[in-house]
This record gives C-alpha cells, sequence and structure tokens, in this order.
C-alpha cells in the first residue's frame, strides 16, 4: 500500500468526525505527514517547525514529547506506549471490551488472520474501530500488552483463549488451566485476572 493511499485513509477517517478539531489535524496531515518518515502522524504533526502557520500554536498534540517519553521508558514512536491508559482490550473502540468481539478480534490475530477474516462478525454495533487494516495495525503496534502472561511472547493459544475465557467470565482455575504459556511470568489466575481487567473498559 502507498504512503498517498494511506495519508488519504487518515484524512478520509479525520473528516467523518464532528467538529473542528478533526480538520485542523487533517489539515496538518495533508501539509506535512510522510509515512515513509520516522514517527505516527501525531508525532510529526507535534514536530512540525512552520511556525508562521496559522493552526502551529494549535497543532496536535501527542501524549507526551519524544524527549517526556523517552524519559519515562516509552516509545515515542508508537501511540499505543505509554505508562498506563493507552491500550486497553477494547479492540474495536465500542466502550466496552466482549469475549465476541474484542476477545475474537485478538484470538484471529494472533492466529495470522488479516482482512475481512480477521474482522467479520467480529465487529462490535456501534465500535468506531471497525477496519480490518486499522485493527490489524493496532493489534500489530501492541503485541507485547497482548503478551498476557508475560513469558515474551503473544500467541493465540496461550495469551488469546486467556483473554477470550476472561471476557466470558471464567476466573481461577478454569481461566488458566492449559493456558499459561512456558516461561510465563505471570501464572496465578489472580495475576492474569488483574492485568486483563486493568485493560478491559466496561468490565
Amino acid at each position: 500500500m502507498s504512503a498517498r493511499k494511506d495519508k488519504d485513509q487518515i484524512i478520509s477517517r479525520l473528516l467523518l468526525k464532528p467538529g473542528i478539531r478533526p480538520r485542523v489535524d487533517a489539515h496538518c496531515v495533508q501539509c506535512i505527514y510522510d509515512e515513509q518518515a520516522i514517527g505516527s502522524y501525531k508525532q510529526q504533526i507535534w514536530g512540525c517547525s512552520v511556525n508562521q502557520c496559522v493552526f502551529h500554536s494549535v497543532r496536535l498534540r501527542p501524549r507526551g514529547t519524544p524527549q517526556e517519553e523517552i524519559a519515562d521508558g516509552t516509545d515515542p514512536l508508537s501511540r499505543f506506549s505509554c505508562r498506563s491508559g493507552c491500550f486497553g482490550f477494547d479492540v474495536d473502540d465500542s466502550a466496552e471490551a466482549k469475549a465476541l468481539s474484542d476477545g475474537l478480534l485478538v484470538i484471529r490475530h494472533l492466529f495470522g488472520f488479516t482482512g475481512d477474516a480477521l474482522v467479520a462478525g467480529a465487529v462490535a454495533d456501534g465500535a468506531t474501530r471497525n477496519d480490518a487494516e486499522e485493527i490489524s495495525a493496532l493489534l500489530s503496534a501492541v503485541e507485547t500488552e497482548l503478551d498476557i502472561d508475560g513469558n515474551g511472547e503473544a500467541k493465540a493459544l496461550s495469551d488469546g483463549l486467556l483473554l477470550i475465557r476472561y471476557l466470558f467470565g471464567f476466573s481461577g482455575d478454569a481461566l488458566i488451566g492449559g493456558a499459561i504459556g512456558e516461561g510465563a511470568t505471570r501464572t496465578s489466575a489472580e495475576e492474569i485476572e488483574a492485568y486483563i481487567r486493568d485493560r478491559s473498559p466496561g468490565l
């Protein structure tokens, strides 16, 4: 996929949103964003040096400047990397993490599904993130967060299974039985439950 097409998709999504803020952001994306350059479009807009632009003083600001994020030990080039609050298991952005939408999206992603095979029947009504490419990009960017058992890799039959069981309401041994990966650092039901709960809106 070309950088131009990605740029146009970002602009199109922004222009679907109400209000002035998305239109300012769309202007800035059109003006400065280069998909081949380092950083998300938000980081690139914040780094814009064209201070004579009428929008410069109100340009989009990411969660932290690169210097602040480096000081926090987070990745300044990922909008999902911060100490807390950047990622939740509400993958489709429907304001609630659910087994048959978000859990299914995660486990399909970890099995390698993409495109329609990833999202078919797995996006909740009212979700604002429903594009297969956008969901794939999100889940690829946050794979370290998907490592629920903490063994250094996100796997469908361990981490994916833990998530979907939790979202179905399983707890204790029913949650973790046969689903903890080798070398895991989170091995108890309590640790797994706390990890997912902290990243699950609506629960």
